[in-house]
């Protein structure tokens, strides 16, 4: 009994046996892979060279001894840097306060930051402010209450990652691992 592969393309389309090579349309691809049964469908076949390559998995794969498995160790770990992701991304989006949306870049938390402790030390502390919807006139007590209740926020933010985090430490299959959401 002999194997062929229909080309298809670029690819082992269809890999079957037969005494002999059938005769088909002249636009259908059929190469003699008798010699070659490591050769399965969905292999690459490059026609200027002959060769046939084995497709290439993801990073998500590792090899169990005999085929190519998903590697759950690696899913979890591309789906906690979707959660840190996730989270910097509402961190950093904007925050509202009294109805105004400020900044909440890295370098905008550091200058709220420098108000605040300015604040601190100065009650009579007072600013005109930028916000992503216009200016706004700040004091100390406004700092004071702008930072404590950005880090409530903030610290939310991290709390749930590392709620969902745990999730997906526990998950033990794929689909388990898929219904954590940010």
């Amino acid at each position: 009994m002999k194997r062929f592969a229909q080309i298809e393309y670029g690819k082992a389309h269809w890999v079957f046996e037969a005494e002999e090579k059938p005769e088909f349309a002249p636009n259908i691809v059929l190469i003699d892979i008798t010699d070659r049964p490591e050769i399965q469908e969905g292999w690459s076949y490059d026609e200027a060279t002959g060769e046939f390559t084995e497709p290439q998995p993801s990073k998500n794969h590792v090899w169990d001894g005999n085929k190519w498995v998903i590697d759950i160790e690696q899913l979890k770990a591309d789906k906690i840097a979707e959660l840190a992701d996730a989270r910097w991304r509402e961190e950093t989006g904007g925050y509202v306060y009294k109805g105004h949306e400020f900044h909440s870049d890295r370098e905008s938390q550091d200058r709220v930051f420098q108000a605040y402790m300015a604040s601190l030390s100065d009650p009579n502390f007072a600013v005109t402010w930028k916000t992503k919807d216009g200016w706004l006139e700040m004091t100390a007590s406004d700092f004071i209450t702008l930072y404590n209740e950005f880090q409530t926020f903030l610290q939310g933010l991290y709390q749930k990652e590392k709620a969902l985090q745990e999730q997906v430490e526990a998950a033990t299959t794929i689909e388990e691992l898929e219904a954590v959401k940010w």
